[in-house]
């Protein structure tokens, strides 16, 4: 993640797979990183489009603040809800908690 972050432009359009802390709730859907947070904090960085018909997606909930790896595109165009994140991975076609 740390990587991916800060090299966005040379992943934007490729497949990638990357992990970190995922975030869903009422308009959030994000996936975070420790680096450069304060001690117990974490930052959403990262929009996670994700596809509800997707069968490891039906219970989305209990992925909520664990650490997970996901597969997907990214797409530096889309800055995920409200404008309010670096980047978002969408096409997301696997995920699983670590």
């Amino acid at each position: 993640m740390a990587e991916l972050k800060a090299n966005l432009d040379k992943y934007h359009g490729k497949w990638i797979a990357t992990e970190g802390i995922y975030y869903t709730g009422f308009e959030q859907s994000a996936l975070g990183l420790k680096d450069g947070a304060k001690a117990g904090e974490i930052f959403p960085s990262l929009w996670i489009n994700l596809d509800s018909k997707l069968p490891c997606l039906r219970n989305i909930e209990q992925f909520n603040e664990t650490y997970i790896r996901l597969k997907g595109r990214v797409n530096i165009k889309a800055k995920g809800h409200m404008g309010g994140y670096a980047a978002t991975i969408e096409n997301v076609f696997y995920i699983e908690r670590l």
